[in-house]
């Protein structure tokens, strides 16, 4: 006894009217159900053949009622009835099939002119093979198109501005650097200076450490100028400023004045420092000016003055009276012989040999700590 043979299943494979279009494609169903409805062939069909169908039923409905009419004259009303149901039946036709679809089409496409979301342009009825689609599927195309341009325009202005804006703080950085800079030694300036000194004056009071001002003035520095040219004396600037720039600490803030007039800052620093710097300061430049100048005919080789001024020894009550007091010091060491140290009163720095044989040499006048390196 054979057994039966189940009965076959259906194919699981969609058909291609089953299959679901691509996502770029897709619309939603409300927009044209009469369509998915309708039989393929008379839905595929272009909109001149569907008006030309109608057309030709209605000629042919008039014409068979006009010869039922000449046979039958006394079916007239049934006939006349029967007529307004076909014209009925036939606008009802050409309305579903050929003007509600454009309709909704015009609405589709006007939408999207307001409204370029991805979900207003899968409305259109893209998978229409008549007239309908194909102007769908062109306002498909120009609708992406045109959201790509927009999305492509928004890139490069948000490209073009952020650009702009670097290149502003860039230019504004620059500005301001060199704003606080001395063009010559690229050292700060006097306006670095007083953006910087009642900060550093306010951080030292703050953590309770001392704040060192350097004063320093080169000596001889009118005569170089005047045998030797402008050039000599841009050359010794720049020689001291490297000099600074490599003898201080990161936070310490290095300053021309103006002239050959230079300052440092020194937040936190002990006085001994400040004195080794100034006595390294001092042997350094006058070791490369001789260098420099070794075939001038200088009547005195250039040398520097330098006074140094502290905040918590000299109990300066504000930057400006620091500098001051600096500036006092700095005078003192041009008055007393010129390549002098002058520190601050009743301090006990550390002291080279040579440099207590120095100090020895010049006093102690008014109890200032004066010291000359040869």
């Amino acid at each position: 006894m054979t057994t039966p043979s189940p009965p076959p299943t259906p194919s699981s494979d969609p058909s291609p009217a089953d299959a679901t279009p691509p996502d770029s494609f897709r619309f939603d169903e409300d927009l044209c159900h009469v369509n998915r409805s309708a039989p393929k062939v008379w839905n595929d069909a272009s909109l001149r053949n569907k008006v030309t169908l109608i057309i030709i039923v209605s000629a042919t409905a008039g014409a068979g009622i006009g010869i039922l009419e000449m046979k039958f004259g006394h079916l007239t009303w049934p006939l006349f009835l029967a007529l307004a149901f076909v014209i009925s039946g036939l606008i009802a036709f050409a309305r579903t099939w050929v003007v509600s679809p454009a309709d909704q089409l015009i609405t589709n496409i006007l939408d999207i002119c307001t409204n370029t979301s991805p979900r207003t342009i899968k409305r259109l009825p893209t998978e229409r093979r008549d007239e309908i689609g194909q102007i769908a599927r062109i306002t498909q195309r120009l609708a992406v198109s045109a959201v790509k341009d927009a999305q492509e325009i928004a890139h490069l202005r948000r490209t073009l501005t952020q650009r702009i804006e670097h290149a502003t703080r860039r230019a504004c950085s620059q500005l301001e650097n060199l704003a606080s800079r001395d063009p010559l030694t690229e050292l700060g300036n006097r306006r670095a200076l007083d953006e910087q000194l009642d900060a550093l004056y306010a951080a030292a009071k703050a953590t309770r450490t001392d704040l060192l001002a350097v004063m320093i003035d080169m000596d001889n520095f009118k005569q170089i100028n005047d045998l030797l040219g402008h050039d000599a004396g841009d050359e010794l600037l720049v020689l001291l400023a490297n000099i600074l720039r490599g003898s201080i600490r990161h936070d310490d803030l290095p300053v021309r004045l103006g002239g050959d007039e230079f300052l440092i800052l020194l937040p936190g620093c002990p006085l001994y420092r400040a004195q080794q710097l100034a006595d390294n300061t001092r042997k350094l430049f006058v070791r490369q000016a001789k260098m420099s100048f070794s075939d001038s005919k200088l009547r005195a080789t250039p040398n520097l003055s330098i006074g140094i001024a502290s905040m918590n020894h000299d109990k300066a009550e504000h930057g400006d009276a620091l500098l001051k007091i600096a500036d006092g010091r700095l005078y003192k060491s041009k008055h007393s012989g010129k390549g002098v140290t002058t520190m601050p009163t009743n301090t006990q720095p550390h002291m080279t040999d040579d440099q207590v044989s120095n100090s020895k040499r010049f006093g102690n006048d008014d109890q200032e700590n004066n010291r000359r390196v040869g």
